[in-house]
């Protein structure tokens, strides 16, 4: 169970119940108002940080852009 907060300071569940299939994940959303979405979308990869990254605070792993219900995206890192 990941919690994240959007731009706007709302509060969103996500819950990543299934593994990862053919390069997608199947997983739900609660929103700050209590309805629950399931969605299965695309998982990326991200290496780990190198000397060519300036040494950012991006961290390293498997993520998925999770579409919330406000019409905005947020990157969500799954194992971390």
């Amino acid at each position: 169970m990941k919690y994240i907060t959007d731009t706007d300071g709302l509060k969103w569940e996500i819950d990543f119940y299934c593994i990862i299939v053919d390069g997608k994940i199947e997983y739900s959303v609660k929103s700050p108002w209590g309805y629950y979405k399931t969605h299965n979308t695309k998982v990326y990869y991200r290496h780990e940080r190198t000397w060519d990254d300036h040494m950012g605070n991006t961290p390293c792993g498997y993520y998925t852009n999770v579409p919330l219900g406000n019409g905005k995206t947020k990157r969500v890192y799954i194992f971390s």
